[in-house]
């Protein structure tokens, strides 16, 4: 596991002395010096998570010291130590961003240790939402690792997260809130149907009678059980199923493994992540990534199937004006036994009950594939290519030598998927069968 190491700063030696003290069984490892000067060359020497300085130092202010120390380490969690007289002087420099919190003298042993605590905590979210962002802006990196790895490379990227008692659900919350920010950015529908895949799981796990944590579990892994996508290239997941190679529909299943190693980097979440990794398994065994069977699934993964498999029937591709919840449900249910958990499956019919399509959260906008558009669709959006330039302008009204047009580019250099308004689309177009993406 990685040292957490927390640096203290005072001209006093006794309350250096006193500050170790108190952090003797906390783990972290604790640097402490009495010189600016030394606490500068520390600075560039180690990784520190916190720093805490004394106010009145003898050569500069501690808030003048600690804005030196972020030039060199820009994301350690500044503590300033004041006396009451120096409080808005601190505050100051909260203000200013010199420091992120203060401490007054004297203090308790115990406020000191929950205060690096929690500092400790937020300094190991900001590298974690920081890795994070590395991730989405490396998709392509990312599936050179996978031929060579993935799992393997990205679990040695991920750093250990240190437990943290008091904050662990903040610090949760937290990296999913980041998670769910990715997927959104990097396509909103994608985005929306993870929430809806969420909420139905969630709702279907109730009506098997699952306990709060297991609920939790399910309900993570169903916003984040396409989050491997992520590190997959655009131009892959643009493709219609039919149009992959075989090395690319590979690819494209891995996404499953890649979500796994990523859910599995957050600390409490093993679960959700096995979950994330099976959630395209099959009942009767004919599933990736590993051909699991029948209760031999993840009870979490047999849900988050079933909840994935319903929205994107009612909300993915194209709108079906016909194509009520109970036809949705009925189409899940032929597959009872084969593709999906029997129990599952007459769970959800129970948690979608008498719902209408507006209690479900229809998607008002679809974001296709070039080769799913009809004549009649309009665009919801302005449709670029990879380099910025606008091809077609939004409201316009999508024509079959339109869609020649942005089929010849799909391939290469369009920057997403197409989005259109929901309700100005062909009649005509046929129903999708329903697919192991």
């Amino acid at each position: 596991m990685a040292t957490t190491n927390v640096l203290f700063i005072d001209d006093e030696i006794n309350i250096v002395r006193a500050c170790k003290r108190a952090l003797r069984r906390s783990g972290y490892t604790v640097f402490t010096t009495t010189s600016h000067e030394e606490a500068l060359q520390l600075a560039r020497e180690h990784e520190f998570s916190v720093v805490v300085s004394d106010q009145r130092m003898p050569v500069m202010e501690g808030t003048e010291l600690l804005e030196l120390i972020r030039v060199i380490q820009p994301a350690a969690v500044r503590i300033i130590l004041t006396g009451y007289a120096d409080i808005s002087a601190a505050i100051d420099a909260i203000n200013r961003g010199a420091v992120n919190r203060f401490l007054t003298k004297p203090w308790e042993d115990e406020q000191l240790c929950t205060t690096i605590d929690h500092a400790v905590g937020q300094y190991n979210l900001i590298e974690q939402n920081r890795r994070l962002h590395v991730l989405a802006e490396c998709q392509n990196e990312q599936l050179k690792m996978l031929n060579e790895g993935l799992e393997q490379r990205v679990a040695d990227r991920t750093k250990d997260v240190t437990e943290l008692s008091s904050r662990l659900e903040d610090t949760l919350k937290g990296a999913l809130d980041v998670l769910g920010r990715l997927m959104e950015i990097s396509s909103a529908t994608v985005g929306n149907h993870s929430r809806r895949v969420a909420d139905l799981s969630a709702k279907i796990g109730r009506q098997m009678n699952l306990s709060d944590d297991d609920l939790l579990q399910v309900e993570v892994a169903g916003l984040l059980h396409d989050i491997g996508k992520l590190t997959l290239p655009g131009q892959i997941l643009r493709k219609d199923m039919s149009c992959l190679s075989s090395e690319e529909v590979k690819t494209l299943r891995s996404h499953t493994v890649a979500g796994e190693t990523i859910v599995r980097a957050i600390p409490y979440l093993d679960e959700a992540a096995r979950f994330v990794r099976h959630h395209h398994e099959r009942f009767n065994g004919s599933g990736y990534p590993d051909s699991v069977s029948g209760t031999s699934i993840p009870l979490g993964a047999r849900i988050v199937a079933v909840a994935d498999a319903f929205d994107k029937q009612l909300n993915d591709r194209t709108d079906f004006s016909d194509r009520t919840v109970s036809d949705v449900v009925l189409s899940i249910r032929d597959r009872a036994s084969t593709w999906f958990d029997p129990a599952v499956v007459n769970a959800l019919d129970e948690a979608v009950g008498q719902s209408n399509s507006e209690a479900l959260d229809l998607e008002r906008f679809l974001e296709l594939n070039s080769n799913d558009l009809v004549p009649g669709m309009q665009l919801a959006d302005d449709v670029l290519s990879d380099s910025g330039a606008m091809l077609l302008k939004s409201g316009s009204d999508l024509t079959a030598q339109l869609i020649h047009r942005l089929q010849s580019f799909q391939s290469a250099t369009l920057r997403s998927g197409v989005r259109v308004h929901r309700n100005a689309q062909s009649a005509d177009a046929e129903k999708p069968e329903l697919e192991m993406v």
